[in-house]
């Protein structure tokens, strides 16, 4: 471990300007990066910073006095994060630098540089960080610590009760120790020796201190909370509880994991469900409407759904449906008229890091005449004559929520069967000590799915075998199908624990690029579109968090004395439609909202949102294909079956070259699959995609996927110029192409018609799985995947198995697949990499492509003609990256520049004039990740620039389409430097000029493109590279991307002594100094 970059870290850190506050809240993270350093090679499962401390200190025999420092260093920092502590002094930040440094020094065996010394020497003595508890250990009922030893021996008390003992640690008491005994016979709270761990985190709740013994236990309401902050969700945990026959139930946890596994159909109780819930959101928000037009809409806004469930049954089905529905409107309405004076809010989220689950209530009314009288509607659509532990577990685990969010809520908590005549609504939280067996029960189920996820995530198998059964399996398919569950796993846990840290933050340490606060609300539309201010004190604000329209996100209120607690509140889900430097647009998912809840509040916050979805299905993409035919899994684990060919009648396109043509004709001739690798520039989009659904949609059907939704709308930009009809999932319901937006226009009869009749469907890859009803409905022939290799092998290999032929287009030397997990597993196997899977965060598009050129099949091509870069600008990644291949498809990339004069007497624009590549050396910044004289480079000759198009009437535009157009473009790979730049854009151009990250501008092109790299150290260098060993060369796929967004003029500025420490960028700067392009410049 590099200790004499931690002490970098701090010295950079005590070298700028912040508030005491700030620094701590930065020195927070280098403390949590630390020990996560220093533990890796501990092959223990621990999540949090308090384990991590606890175990190295032990592991390492750390002397009791440092480690004590360690422990309130981690306590006061944490207390600042959370807004605990407001105000910490300059005597506490000096002294949290001290400690920290002098750990560093003494574990690593590192110098503490005289900068940081510099900081703290002259300070005489130091304050105590923390002021120790004042509590007794009789008045504590609750303890949040860690598992400093379980006994798994269950023993029997003096009463014949069964019990084991626990050591956890505790911030404010030290070890201490708690029995955990059990109530009755049907008590599980003993379990916990069978799924429990050393280091895990733990909250164990209404516990009583023996005074006699000296050692806490547990009551009956008692409940056990292992791993808190691994979130799970209520109705996962309810549907634990499985009907078995004749009236009885099961508590299986492994339900959880079968789940993962299953492909969600639709059938005719699931869509009776949705309808009757959308007709309680009508009524519980006294929206006045007709039943039909109600049944009718919600039928053409689930439209896949309904196509599949008419195409399954027959026709009519839909008015089946509505006439068995009907009546339960009435019963509805006759249920919770007696609520009709309380507010309301429609299915309301809330989660709780105490009792580690996240739910959404149905309806939570509450009184107007006392605001913690709560009352919970959770609606079900099924039989209601016997008791259902399912509905009860999820009701019951509601109250938790509650009681999580509103301490001092009281209220009832009912399930309404809209079934049931008269009186639908049942009471279920009547009997405390009812309700409370079920929490304990729900909580030990949700523990042991804790548990089974921590074991799959270390490699452990049985939890998904147990839950699944036995596959037949190769052993080659048997290694594939364990290797991405553990994969997937840790992607998911990874996930989690981040979105969980971000939440906690309140915008603080390192998350705050994921938060935006202190907003206001300008309007508020009728759909519940809500305008928000970004600063609203008027002062405006460049540096804006990585929001991006489409992000997921949550929103909450500023609380009245200024503090984020997005856990006090219901979390308001919602997608951010627009976003600039000034304002905001954000949709609420849940339309239903009360206004009133809105306005009570004069600030708000967003923080970035995670959707479990987005991950948790591609286990049902593995599952997908280690059951797929033998021949599917033949062909696509690349084991026996070579792809084939057929004749084709394929006429030339004479929108493409003779090259691309016979590339088209290769793909559409192909029985199985193809792969297409398209360097950029090569119109990889524009001419090869298109030009194969040209010809395949004259006579089949076909779909057409992309990673993003930016992708997806050039795809239909594109088909729409060549008049190519389309439908396209998803997408803004202003889109003309949208079938959000053709849902409106038309009845449900002539939609399901012309989706029917509709050749070609063009969606995200996330989308379309999420209705993968319409591929099982309506029979597709051939997909094709565009930007494929920054796709997961797993996000795509259960959706290609429904087709006849997947083609593929990417390039794998360019950006790859992201994934969340910082070191991925490299545990493959020979049998493994004898299929070309080399690494589990790699595409399939690579996997293939490598595949076919070790085993020399023709089911490839490259695309070498490209038309994009001057010949001066592709020359380097041509030669470094593409062994020469790349060819120039037109004389205008050979020719001397038009715009700028070799004549003039600016300096800037003879430099532009000479060369189409340029280098400026930069000076070093003290700031990581931003430099300012990299920006006044930039500056200076966007001003040369802007002034001479502004001579020669030259527009400047986003996407340039002629000689008297011309498009810029900075690429920048951090946050900050962004920030830096936006601030020299004329306001009028902020959102013509793009500034952003590397990966914002994969698939996109600018006629000038600055890039400005702003490292400062040699560690940063990390951050600007991605490599891959790709034909016995590596590659840097990000490097790449950089150098050619450009058309005519490519303007890179760095420290150069740095940047010559990576061998890319060495070559790189050597070979724009031979050809004449690295020039001095000092302002």
């Amino acid at each position: 471990m590099n200790g004499k970059q931690y002490i970098n870290d701090i010295e950079e850190l005590v070298g700028i300007s912040l508030k005491p506050q700030e620094r701590i809240q930065l020195l927070r993270r280098i403390l949590d990066m630390l020990f996560k350093d220093l533990t890796k090679k501990y092959e223990i499962v621990m999540t949090t910073l308090q384990p991590r401390m606890a175990c190295y200190c032990q592991q390492e025999n750390i002397d009791k006095q440092t480690t004590q420092l360690l422990h309130e260093l981690r306590i006061f920092c944490n207390k600042v994060v959370h807004n605990e502590i407001i105000n910490p002094t300059e005597n506490n930040e000096k002294y949290c630098v001290k400690i920290l440094s002098e750990f560093i020094s003494q574990s690593c065996n590192v110098e503490i540089s005289e900068k940081i010394k510099a900081f703290y020497i002259k300070e005489n003595s130091f304050n105590p960080l923390l002021i120790r508890t004042t509590k007794k250990y009789e008045e504590v009922s609750e303890i949040h610590g860690f598992i400093k030893n379980i006994n798994k021996t269950i023993k029997q008390d003096r009463f014949g009760k069964d019990f084991i003992d626990i050591l956890v640690e505790n911030d404010d008491f030290g070890t201490i120790s708690i029995r955990l005994t059990k109530t009755d016979k049907d008590d599980i709270i003993t379990e916990l020796a069978n799924i429990a761990w050393e280091y895990a985190e733990i909250v164990i709740t209404d516990i009583i201190f023996d005074k006699e013994n000296g050692y806490y236990y547990s009551t009956t309401k008692t409940l056990v909370i292992l791993e808190p902050s691994f979130i799970i969700d209520v109705k996962q945990i309810a549907e634990c509880n499985e009907f078995i026959g004749a009236g009885r139930w099961n508590i299986d946890p492994g339900s959880y994991q079968r789940k993962k596994f299953e492909e969600t159909k639709t059938n005719e109780s699931i869509t009776k469900g949705y309808l009757i819930g959308s007709i309680l959101d009508e009524i519980a928000s006294n929206t006045q409407f007709n039943f039909n037009d109600k049944a009718d809409d919600f039928f053409k806004t689930s439209v896949i759904s309904t196509l599949s469930l008419r195409k399954e049954k027959e026709n009519e089905v839909t008015e089946r449906i509505k006439i068995e529905v009907q009546p339960q409107e009435t019963n509805i309405r006759n249920s919770i008229q007696k609520f009709n004076n309380h507010k309301v809010s429609i299915e309301p989220t809330f989660l709780s890091v105490k009792y580690g689950i996240q739910g959404r209530i149905d309806a939570l009314y509450e009184k107007n005449s006392n605001t913690n009288d709560k009352t919970v509607i959770e609606l079900k659509s099924g039989n209601y004559r016997y008791s259902n532990p399912q509905h009860q577990a999820q009701t019951a685990l509601y109250d938790l929520l509650l009681k999580s969010t509103y301490p001092s809520r009281f209220g009832n908590s009912f399930i309404l069967y809209s079934q049931k005549p008269n009186d639908s609504l049942t009471l279920v939280n009547a009997d405390e000590a009812t309700v409370t067996r079920i929490q304990r029960k729900a909580m030990l189920i949700r523990n042991k799915i804790v548990s089974d996820e921590f074991k799959i995530a270390k490699g452990e198998m049985n939890p998904i075998n147990e839950a699944i059964g036995s596959l037949e399996l190769k052993p080659i398919e048997r290694m594939y199908f364990d290797g991405y569950c553990q994969f997937i796993c840790n992607e998911l846990k990874t996930a989690k624990e981040k979105h969980i840290s971000t939440l906690l933050s309140n915008g603080g340490d390192n998350s705050s690029s994921k938060y935006l606060t202190n907003l206001t609300i300008i309007d508020i539309s009728d759909d519940f579109q809500i305008k928000l201010n970004i600063n609203p004190d008027g002062e405006l604000l460049f540096d804006l968090p990585d929001f991006k329209e489409n992000d997921y996100i949550m929103l909450f209120p500023v609380d009245a004395d200024g503090t984020t607690n997005p856990l006090k509140h219901q979390i308001l889900k919602s997608i951010i439609k627009e976003i600039d430097d000034e304002q905001i647009t954000v949709s609420l998912i849940n339309k239903q909202l009360n206004k009133d809840y809105l306005k009570q509040y004069k600030r708000w916050t967003i923080c970035q949102d995670f959707r479990e979805s987005t991950i948790k299905y591609l286990y049902q993409q593995v599952y997908s294909l280690v059951t797929a035919s033998e021949e599917k899994k033949q062909l696509i684990l690349t084991l026996e079956k070579k792809p084939t060919f057929s004749e084709v009648n394929y006429i030339n396109n004479p929108r493409l070259s003779k090259l691309q043509n016979q590339i088209v004709k290769q793909a559409v001739s192909s029985d199985n699959y193809y792969i297409i690798q398209g360097p950029p520039g090569t119109g990889k989009t524009r001419y090869i995609l298109t030009g194969i659904v040209d010809y395949l949609n004259k006579t089949e059907k076909v779909v057409v996927i992309a990673h993003t939704n930016q992708a997806v709308t050039e795809i239909c930009s594109i088909m729409h110029e060549l008049n190519i009809d389309f439908i396209r999932l998803g997408g803004r319901s202003d889109n003309p192409f949208s079938i959000n937006k053709i849902s409106e226009e038309l009845t449900l009869t002539k939609l399901l018609d012309k989706i029917e009749k509709t050749n070609v469907i063009v969606s995200t890859q996330h989308t379309l799985f999420s209705n993968l009803e319409l591929i099982n409905t309506i029979k597709y022939k051939t997909i094709i995947v565009d930007e494929a290799s920054q796709l997961l092998e797993p996000q795509l290999i259960g959706i290609i198995t429904k087709f006849d032929r997947f083609i593929l287009i990417g390039d794998e030397k360019q950006l790859p697949a992201i994934t969340l997990q910082e070191d991925t597993f490299e545990k493959i196997n020979d049998e493994l990499k004898s299929i070309s899977l080399l690494k589990y965060n790699e595409s399939l598009f690579y996997r293939l492509l490598l595949n076919a050129k070790l085993k020399k099949w023709d089911c490839y091509s490259f695309l070498k003609e490209q038309g994009r870069m001057h010949i001066d600008i592709a020359e380097f990644p041509n030669k470094q990256y593409y062994q020469n291949q790349l060819q120039i498809i037109s004389e205008d990339q050979k020719n001397e520049g038009k715009i700028f004069s070799s004549d003039s007497h600016n300096y800037i624009e003879r430099c532009l004039a000479l060369k189409r590549v340029i280098f400026i050396p930069s000076d070093k910044d003290k700031i990581s990740f931003k430099n300012d004289s990299e920006q006044k480079l930039i500056h200076e000759f966007l001003k040369v620039i802007l002034q001479i198009c502004k001579t020669k009437n030259i527009d400047i535009v986003s996407k340039s389409r002629s000689n008297n157009e011309l498009s810029i473009g900075v690429i920048t790979p951090f946050r900050k430097q962004i920030t830096n730049i936006k601030r020299i854009i004329p306001h009028n151009l902020k959102d013509i000029i793009l500034v952003d990250s590397i990966e914002k501008f994969q698939g996109s092109e600018r006629d000038i493109i600055f890039y400005s790299t702003a490292i400062n150290n040699k560690k940063q260098i990390d951050k600007l590279q991605s490599l891959v060993n790709i034909d016995n060369s590596e590659v840097d796929r990000k490097l790449n991307v950089a150098l050619t967004r450009a058309k005519k003029h490519l303007i890179i500025t760095g420290t150069k002594f740095i940047l010559e420490k990576d061998e890319h960028y060495k070559q790189l700067i050597k070979h724009i100094e031979l050809n004449g392009g690295l020039i001095q410049i000092n302002f």
